[in-house]
């Protein structure tokens, strides 16, 4: 709710810096509430959609850590962004293709932890 709230009010106090028309009465001033209202509620779930696409809709998604790309990797493991992944990658084009999860471990910033979280999401065949 307070990121909602913080939005609104940063929405609306943009629209009051920008805008030079004051709004004379009760309807433009509703006018003005429900297209405030609808931008961040537009923003706010889409936010959410972000959130559950990352946290639910991939939960039974595996990744083959030989053939998937940076992004592909950092999309359906947990607690790898961009940064660890392309570092997978490049470890994985310099010293040759994984023969296990464990082996992430070689890898510069994942450890045992990481792996352990991503057990059933990682595959090298």
């Amino acid at each position: 709710m307070k990121f909602r709230n913080i939005l609104h009010l940063i929405l609306a106090s943009l629209l009051l810096c920008l805008s030079s028309v004051t709004l004379a009465d009760k309807a433009s001033d509703e006018m003005l509430n429900d297209s405030i209202n609808k931008t961040a509620d537009g923003l706010i779930d889409e936010t959410v959609d972000k959130t559950v696409d990352k946290t639910v809709d991939e939960t039974s998604l595996i990744v083959n850590i030989n053939e998937a790309d940076a992004k592909t990797i950092a999309r359906v493991l947990l607690n790898i962004g961009i940064k660890k992944a392309q570092a997978i990658v490049d470890y994985r084009e310099k010293y040759g293709h994984f023969y296990s999860a464990e082996e992430l471990s070689a890898v510069r910033g994942i450890g045992q932890r990481t792996i352990e979280k991503n057990e059933g999401r990682i595959t090298t065949q």
